[in-house]
This record gives C-alpha cells, sequence and structure tokens, in this order.
C-alpha cells in the first residue's frame, strides 16, 4: 500500500532539465534547473536535503511549492518522477560516478569524499537509470507525473 514504506523519489525529465524552486543552490534565480534530484517520502512528508521549505514538508505542499505543480511548465522543465521502494533501492542502487567526469576523464567538480557506491546485487542498477522517468522499463519503481504523484501520495500527508 502507498504510504507505508519509505520511498525514493527521482526527480528529472527527457532533457534532464526539470526546475525545482526553493533550493539551497538557487542564487540568481528562485529555482534550479537538475539534470535529476532525489528526495525522500515516508509516511506523506518529503525530505529534501536541498530544499529552503520546512524539514520535513507534506508531499502537496512539496508538489506546489518546490515543484509548482499548479502551474503549466514549458516541455523541456516539466518534471517527471521514477517512485522506488526505499529498500529495493538500497540493496540495488549502484554508481561508479562516470556522471561527475567529463569526456576526458576529468572530473566536472570535486567528487564527494566518500567511496563510490557499488551494490553487490546480481540485479545492481545504475544511477542513470534510476533518473530515466520516461521509461518505466529502465529501473526498478514506477514512472509518472508530478500530478499522478500528487494524487497518489499528497493525499496520506499528515
Amino acid at each position: 500500500r502507498h504510504g507505508e514504506a519509505p520511498l525514493v523519489v527521482f526527480i528529472s525529465n527527457a532533457t534532464r532539465s526539470a526546475v525545482v524552486w526553493c533550493q539551497r543552490a538557487a542564487k540568481k534565480k528562485p529555482y534550479v534547473i537538475w539534470d535529476y534530484h532525489v528526495v525522500l517520502v515516508n509516511r506523506g512528508l518529503v525530505f529534501d536535503l536541498d530544499t529552503t521549505l520546512p524539514w520535513p514538508t507534506t508531499v502537496s505542499e512539496y508538489c506546489e511549492r518546490a515543484l509548482h505543480s499548479h502551474e503549466p511548465l514549458k516541455d523541456q522543465f516539466r518534471q517527471r518522477v521514477r517512485v522506488i521502494d526505499g529498500a529495493e533501492f538500497v540493496r540495488r542502487f549502484r554508481s561508479d560516478r562516470s556522471h561527475m567526469k567529463r569526456d576526458d576523464g576529468a572530473w566536472i567538480a570535486p567528487p564527494p569524499l566518500w567511496d563510490p557506491i557499488v551494490s553487490t546485487a546480481d540485479d545492481a542498477v545504475d544511477l542513470a537509470q534510476f533518473w530515466d522517468v520516461c521509461d518505466n522499463d529502465a529501473a526498478p519503481g514506477e514512472t509518472m507525473s508530478v500530478a499522478r504523484f500528487v494524487k497518489l501520495y499528497g493525499s496520506l500527508d499528515p
């Protein structure tokens, strides 16, 4: 049933330019355009380490204020989400950090200080597959529009 287990939610789109408001990284504009963004949802609450909204925030408020779910957005910025069971994500996630490097192998920005996360599961899934929010079969979980996400999970707001 929806809402009983922690969920990992990837926010992105086909152009990898999903707009998210209320982010600490927003400097000159009130929003950031992320290639992908990840939040945790647990019992109707969104935990976003990058948000300037109250922490945690209800799904409904997060989607309205951070994703502007009430406004029509240009297709290139309209977000979609992939919702994954938290336990399955932890078991299957792997990242070799290749997405953080230029074609010549140089780092785009300094990598985190901790070691890369490398799942040893036979059915491990790369980060890039998780952030594909258009192809439901690319990774575990379900892809959907923000409107559908609000309909399914916003009703769980505490």
